[in-house]
């Protein structure tokens, strides 16, 4: 998840504030703290230009 964040050159808080969430939900859910949320994915794969198969481990864990 952080790798495809940093791709798309961008920051934790610019994730936050279109996901409507705190900048630590974004930290957990890339630490592996938090499961990532399908309605989060949803905005996510989008956000970041990649195919929903890319975040296939993130589920697979």
């Amino acid at each position: 998840m952080r790798t495809a964040r940093i791709e798309a050159n961008l920051t934790q808080a610019q994730v936050a504030k279109k996901l409507g969430r705190h900048q630590s939900y974004i930290s957990q859910m890339e630490s592996g703290q938090r499961r990532l949320l399908i309605e989060d994915f949803y905005i996510l794969f989008r956000l970041y230009n990649k195919l929903p198969e890319y975040f296939y481990s993130v589920f697979s864990k």
